[in-house]
């Protein structure tokens, strides 16, 4: 089901039981797998794969809070089954850049910014406000907590909790 403003690139493609409501912007060879859910304002960036049962635009997870600002992702990212992209709180919204890969069950919650490059592993767990720099890698299961900072090129081993900033280069256990 189609609702409201949307935008299709060339060479788009929906899979049957999607649910899309705009404004949305995709772009060009970005595939949506079947019943998954895009919920605007988002703009998604060319040659994205959004595998089946999705969520990219639910609501923030932030006691009454309202969406503001809009979900931006990139190119070249996978989102594989039940991956699950949260709205913003704040203006700037929630980001996603390019070439990251999203395993099945990962969640980013409102308001996280993800550079380039990233891997999360299955059932990572973004709490809001989390930054992410590029190539950093996620293990099974981790869980990073609010406005936490996760520096270039860290490695969180399967199973961590993270409550603080990671540094650059660092391995968490």
């Amino acid at each position: 089901m189609l609702e409201g403003e949307i935008i299709l690139g060339n060479g788009v493609h929906i899979g049957s039981f999607c649910h899309i409501v705009g404004p949305v912007i995709i772009g060009d060879m970005t595939t949506v797998g079947s019943h998954s859910v895009v919920s605007g304002p988002i703009e998604i960036g060319c040659r994205n794969t959004v595998q089946s049962h999705c969520v990219l635009g639910s609501h923030p997870e932030s006691r009454g809070a309202s969406v503001n600002g809009n979900i931006t992702i990139g190119n070249d990212n996978i989102f594989c089954d039940r991956s699950v992209v949260t709205h913003g709180t704040l203006t700037l919204g929630t980001s996603v850049g390019d070439r990251n890969y999203f395993l099945t069950g990962t969640h980013v919650s409102h308001d996280c910014h993800i550079a380039d490059d990233v891997t999360m592993a299955h059932n990572t767990v973004l709490g809001g406000h989390v930054t992410v720099h590029k190539g950093a890698t996620f293990g099974i299961g981790t869980t990073v907590h609010q406005h936490s900072t996760i520096g270039a090129y860290s490695m969180l081993g399967m199973g961590a909790v993270v409550t603080r900033d990671v540094p650059p280069f660092a391995l968490v256990a």
